[in-house]
């Protein structure tokens, strides 16, 4: 309590200025809406009013920009303003990008130009961070089908494998793009393109087949696993095609042992 006074006074003025609430009472995820409001409705308009405000402290905003990422859709109506702070403010700018692509509704579709704009105009270790926005606003949209597969070919491994991990978003049509990172230099790239591959379930397959053939080690074993994780008749069909072509000893005997758990699901 005296931490809050403190903050209060600090930040606003005075210690009177903190609302109290007692947490016991708010121990269940029904009581939310008695903190927030009915249906989060009724808050919605008081955060966007104090994301935008310029003369608000940053780390007011910045509690408001994340509260309206929580709420999720219903915070639609604020993406104007969101993609507005993205764009007049850099400290806030990947937290506004990131609450514009948790909301996820079809007004978010209006960001999408700028925020593969900031995604090129970034430093490569904070790209990444960008992509996972993308890949959460309608992955199959061309724009930023093109900006995955343009970071694909980033120089930043960090950037390649963020762009591989995307591309299970993008469903069957992205395989063209697991196969080209399945070729990355860089493990990395490569087995965050399985996990994208074992999203895509069954249509993958066949490139998980022919990847685990050609390659060895610690990536045949995550694509293994990967087939397993998927589960089903075509995924033991796939084990066992590969089992049938390799001639390594050590592949053989980690898929003999998996495939067997496999079957007696």
């Amino acid at each position: 309590t005296e931490t809050s006074k403190a903050l209060a006074h600090f930040y606003f003025g005075s210690e009177s200025k903190m609302i109290r609430l007692d947490m016991s009472e708010f121990q269940d995820v029904k009581d939310i809406p008695r903190v927030i409001g009915s249906e989060n409705e009724s808050v919605i308009p008081i955060l966007i009013e104090v994301a935008s405000g310029s003369q608000n402290h940053e780390l007011t905003r910045e509690i408001a920009i994340r509260s309206l990422r929580d709420i999720g859709p219903q915070s639609a109506p604020a993406i104007p303003i969101l993609i507005e702070v993205a764009t007049q403010d850099a400290y806030l700018r990947l937290m506004a990008v990131d609450a514009i692509g948790s909301i996820g509704s079809e007004a978010a579709q209006q960001a999408v130009p700028r925020i593969i704009e900031f995604h090129r105009n970034e430093l490569p270790y904070i790209r990444p961070e960008y992509i996972g926005a993308l890949s959460r606003l309608n992955g199959l949209s061309d724009a930023i089908r093109r900006s995955i597969e343009h970071s694909l070919r980033h120089p930043n491994s960090a950037v390649r494998g963020s762009a591989a991990r995307s591309l299970g978003r993008l469903g069957p049509s992205g395989l063209p793009l697991v196969e080209q990172a399945f070729h990355d230099s860089d493990t990395y790239v490569i087995r965050a393109a399985i996990h994208s591959a074992e999203e895509m379930g069954s249509p993958a397959l066949p490139l998980l087949r022919e990847t685990a053939l050609r390659t060895s080690g610690m990536i045949q074993e995550e694509i293994t696993i990967a087939i397993v994780n998927m589960g089903g008749e075509a995924a033991i069909t796939t084990l066992e095609e590969i089992l049938a072509q390799t001639q390594d000893p050590l592949l053989r005997g980690f898929i003999a042992r998996h495939l067997n758990d496999l079957r007696t699901r």
